[in-house]
């Protein structure tokens, strides 16, 4: 029997986004829980191919008041902001039970590595400012693979988290849309140098 509360209305044939017209090829419909996202296991190697513009960006100065100056755009794959970023989200929309500490994030940070990378600098035109992203793909590892501790769990979850939500900036947009893969490999253990 089917649950007819899962399904789908049919996709438009296109959708605008900014100056730009794009065909519909398809929709997929996907629900995991957090819970599920942190029982997942531990991964020692994240790939994520990024499949839309990722825009990475940081504030120029942090003033006394705690507002931030007018933001940089990074276009490349930097593990510890785009980690910060996924776990800000995370913070943001999960259940308080499930939320990350700021110790294990301070771990991610202090741990995670860029392994390995085939990207591309593109820009990113929202129609009300073009942005510098890239696209491809690079593999993120936490280093000290040899622990199965809670970092690498997070980092695991974190990851499954970004295929759900995009990575970077303007991810509503169509910006940030990743495809990952959670993989076992001995990537990580180098970057432990």
């Amino acid at each position: 029997m089917l649950d007819d509360a899962r399904l789908l209305p049919a996709p438009p044939a296109d959708v605008k986004l900014g100056d730009h017209r794009y065909q519909v090829v398809g929709i997929e419909d996907r629900s995991v829980t957090f819970g599920e996202l942190l029982q997942g296991g531990a991964a020692t190697a994240v790939r994520m191919e990024h499949r839309s513009p990722a825009t990475l960006s940081v504030p120029t100065a942090q003033y006394p008041d705690g507002t931030r100056g007018p933001k940089r755009y990074l276009p490349l794959p930097e593990p510890v902001i785009i980690y910060r970023g996924l776990a800000r989200r995370w913070n943001t929309h999960a259940p308080a039970a499930l939320r990350l500490p700021d110790t294990v994030l301070t771990e991610i940070s202090a741990r995670v590595a860029l392994a390995e990378h085939d990207i591309r600098t593109v820009v990113a035109d929202l129609g009300d400012g073009k942005r510098p992203g890239f696209v491809g793909r690079a593999t993120y590892v936490l280093a000290g693979a040899d622990r199965d501790d809670h970092a690498r769990t997070a980092f695991t979850a974190l990851s499954g988290f970004a295929g759900l939500c995009g990575v970077g900036s303007q991810t509503s947009h169509g910006l940030g849309a990743v495809t990952v893969t959670l993989t076992r490999t001995t990537a990580a253990r180098q970057a432990d140098g």
